[in-house]
């Protein structure tokens, strides 16, 4: 019978590898959770707000189409999460949205 400590077979890692493996793996998740709480804050920090107040515009973008862009909102009376909705001007680009309502509404 064998006294003098655990045995150690192959592939087995010594206490200092451990520690070191550790740490590395320690610093991984130190890195991924400031990288998560970053961008955590960034998608909650409000960009815009309505005329009155009432609603937020924030910085995730839920959705983007020819006509408008659709980004992630906030009713601050109900607390509920909406759709801010925006429509792009194209510039000149190409018509925009109230060029192409004026065009139709001619027909």
């Amino acid at each position: 019978m064998e006294t003098g400590g655990p045995s150690r077979g192959p592939g087995a890692l010594s206490a200092a590898d451990l520690d070191s493996s550790t740490d590395s793996e320690g610093e991984e998740r130190v890195r991924r959770r400031e990288e998560r709480e970053e961008r955590e804050e960034e998608e909650t920090r409000a960009v815009a707000s309505s005329p009155d107040g009432r609603y937020l515009k924030f910085c995730v973008e839920l959705g983007r189409g020819s006509f408008k862009t659709v980004s992630r909102g906030l009713d601050t009376v109900t607390t509920m999460e909406v759709a801010w909705c925006e429509l792009q001007d194209c510039g000149e680009l190409g018509t925009s949205y109230w060029d192409q309502a004026d065009q139709i509404r001619m027909v």
